[in-house]
């Protein structure tokens, strides 16, 4: 079991379910700790799948994924292709306060974070 992980499940554990509503994206179900994430806590799963895509007939979002592949695999650097593969996934159409990427030093979940969620909208913003 990872630190980063344990880590988390602390940090979740000691936010108040009265005060906060936490919403926790993960690329996968059934990992590790997934039981031990508080009751409170909404999990979604954010992966979707080439062949579940065309299964249900979203020829689309099959296509963009098969380009989005390729160009990841012709990538020059790491960053350029963790930058494809968030491009594969949907991007959040919920309006978070707060989005952290919670993962490193992997880069997915920062460019992931960057590009597909949307949070603290400015305009909340007081001059």
């Amino acid at each position: 079991m990872g630190g980063i992980e344990i880590a988390l499940i602390s940090m979740l554990e000691s936010m108040s379910e009265n005060k906060y509503d936490i919403t926790l994206l993960v690329m996968g179900k059934g990992r590790e700790l997934a039981d031990k994430v508080p009751h409170h806590v909404r999990v979604k799963n954010i992966s979707g799948k080439l062949w579940n895509y065309i299964k249900n007939g979203r020829v689309k979002d099959a296509f963009k994924t098969g380009l989005f592949t390729i160009l990841a695999k012709r990538s020059k650097t790491i960053f350029e292709q963790e930058l494809y593969h968030s491009k594969m996934l949907p991007i959040s159409s919920t309006e978070y306060d707060i989005a952290v990427a919670y993962h490193t030093p992997a880069s997915f979940p920062v460019v992931y974070v960057m590009n597909n969620i949307k949070s603290f909208n400015e305009s909340r913003m007081d001059p």
